[in-house]
């Protein structure tokens, strides 16, 4: 099973996460297209299955997206033009 690790200290340790998710707020993100002009929140959720998005303007939920980490790995992986280069995920 994967497992999350996270670090506090901008990448210098890392510790296993030992929860389900770990979740982040970004406060106030301006956005020009959502909300009165004050901002939005943006909260990710990672999980060993993979990473939710979701997008707040004054606590109404906007926007989700979601995306599983073998994707996520395959679409970073293929932007990079290493395909040739990696089996099967």
């Amino acid at each position: 099973m994967k497992k999350l690790k996270v670090s506090l200290d901008g990448g210098m340790t890392y510790n296993n996460a030992d929860v389900n998710d770990v979740r982040v707020i970004y406060e106030d993100v301006d956005s020009d297209l959502v909300g009165d002009g004050t901002g939005v929140d943006v909260h990710i959720t990672l999980s060993p299955e993979g990473i939710v998005t979701d997008i707040y303007s004054s606590e109404t939920n906007v926007g989700t997206n979601s995306i599983l980490i073998e994707e996520e790995v395959e679409r970073l992986v293929s932007s990079a033009g290493w395909v040739d280069n990696v089996k099967d995920i």
